[in-house]
């Protein structure tokens, strides 16, 4: 007898938890993808699945605000100093030792594989979107492509599951959703107006490209009030369309502060040891705010020492999100981050890794277990939200991640559970403790036939 092999028309997952979002839980739960898109979600399990995960937790892909792939070639992070702009002097003197010797063609090779390790990294814990910050040199084809994560060894969840697809059925129908996508943002630095221009002009020209090579949308990113002349930044951004995403690190440390006010300080010594003059009138944290509320969507990055006028301000601009870098924070040994007065203020705070200059690792989860450590009194769920709904949200891709309602990308996650676990203990179980087993992505490898 000859057995015809038909085509899925969709895949079916059963798993014991299935976190929709941060406020819809499914105990147990069925989902259905259909050509990398979620079909149909239901709590009903009278339909024989296609992959059975049993005792898993399925969740929606991460969305990580704020990183730099371009340093994940470090091993471990770059000491705090004593001063701010000594950090940053020690990431000045890595990317310069980078250089070093290398010729051009051997650089972008260096500058790619880090970009690429960075990616990987990011689909190995489950980040589905991250707003990448760049410098040059950088290329499209730095991004690595579907094909280039082939080989990841699945996570244990995935594992168990006996049964399997064709390779057919997981190309049309999880394939589209097999690895991250970036918003990429050209960073516009310049402590003289030559090197300012240079970099915003990169950036213009970024955005005016193609956007929908390899999963990459495009963003722009003014550095900080100590590094660009706001009335630059704010030209060029006049010449792009207002929808697009900008991100700016603004009060980020105490040094950052005292420079604004008097020149003076760790940040005034050190561009006096770099011959820069020191600028008769410098930006104001009131005057970036209002940079970038005037977009639709911005990104205030760190914002570690804003005042309550400012946070009230920001309250009133809804086009800002606030990102908080837990273990950035933490690194640098920050006072307390002001996440109480923030929310007071209805400001949305939303978590992203920074870089590994910073960090240990590029793991978004591993940012929600500390910021649970550092607030204990935020509830998980929304924890949860600001690495999913809400952090979608505010990079403008809540149309197509955050969640698994039905209609959104099938960017989908798992956790092994534990036994005891139940609905109502489940966000609090999550975000307490590391997971049992590895977060991960659905992978070609483990689930083709």
């Amino acid at each position: 007898m000859v057995v015809y092999w038909r085509p899925m028309e969709a895949i079916r997952i059963q798993a014991k938890f299935i976190v929709v979002s941060p406020e819809k839980i499914l105990a147990p739960g069925q989902i259905v993808v259909r050509h990398g898109r979620v079909a149909h979600v239901t709590n009903s399990t009278g339909d024989t699945p296609d992959l059975d995960l049993g005792e898993s937790v399925l969740l929606p892909g991460l969305v990580n605000a704020h990183t730099h792939l371009e340093f994940s070639d470090l091993n471990s992070p770059l000491p705090a100093n004593k001063t701010f702009p000594d950090w940053i002097s020690s990431v000045v003197t890595h990317r310069r030792e980078q250089a070093r010797g290398w010729t051009g063609e051997q650089l972008e090779a260096r500058r790619r594989q880090a970009i690429a390790d960075g990616f990987s990294e990011l689909y190995r814990t489950g980040t589905a979107l991250a707003a990448d910050i760049i410098t040059q040199p950088w290329q499209p084809d730095y991004v690595p492509s579907s094909d280039d994560l082939a080989d990841y060894s699945a996570p244990q969840p995935w594992r168990r599951s006996g049964l399997r697809v064709a390779e057919s059925d997981y190309r049309q129908h999880l394939s589209p959703v097999a690895a991250p996508r970036l918003i990429v943002m050209p960073e516009m630095i310049g402590l003289d107006a030559t090197r300012l221009d240079e970099t915003c002009n990169w950036a213009l020209q970024l955005v005016g490209e193609e956007k929908a090579q390899r999963r990459v949308t495009f963003g722009v990113s003014p550095h900080a009030p100590y590094s660009v002349q706001l009335s630059k930044i704010a030209e060029t951004l006049g010449r792009l369309p207002a929808s697009t995403l900008t991100a700016m690190h603004v009060a980020e440390s105490t040094d950052e502060l005292q420079w604004l006010i008097d020149g003076e300080g760790a940040f005034g010594s050190s561009f006096e040891r770099l011959g820069i003059p020191r600028p008769k009138i410098r930006p104001q944290i009131e005057e970036c705010i209002a940079l970038l509320a005037s977009r639709c969507r911005s990104l205030l990055v760190h914002g570690n020492y804003l005042t309550g006028a400012q946070l009230r301000t920001i309250g009133q601009s809804p086009s800002i999100s606030v990102v908080y870098c837990p273990r950035t924070h933490r690194h640098f040994g920050h006072p307390p981050f002001p996440l109480s007065a923030m929310l007071a203020a209805n400001i949305r705070v939303v978590l992203g890794t920074d870089s590994r200059a910073s960090n240990p690792d590029l793991s978004l989860w591993s940012e929600v277990l500390q910021a649970r450590h550092q607030h204990p009194d935020i509830a998980p769920a929304r924890w949860l939200a600001s690495v999913t709904s809400e952090a979608a949200l505010a990079l403008g891709a809540g149309d197509d991640l955050g969640t698994l309602d039905p209609g959104k990308l099938a960017y989908i996650n798992a956790f092994a559970c534990r036994s005891h676990w139940t609905e109502e203990s489940l966000l609090e179980e999550l975000t307490s403790s590391p997971p049992t087993e590895e977060l991960g992505p659905i992978p070609l490898t483990m689930l083709t036939r």
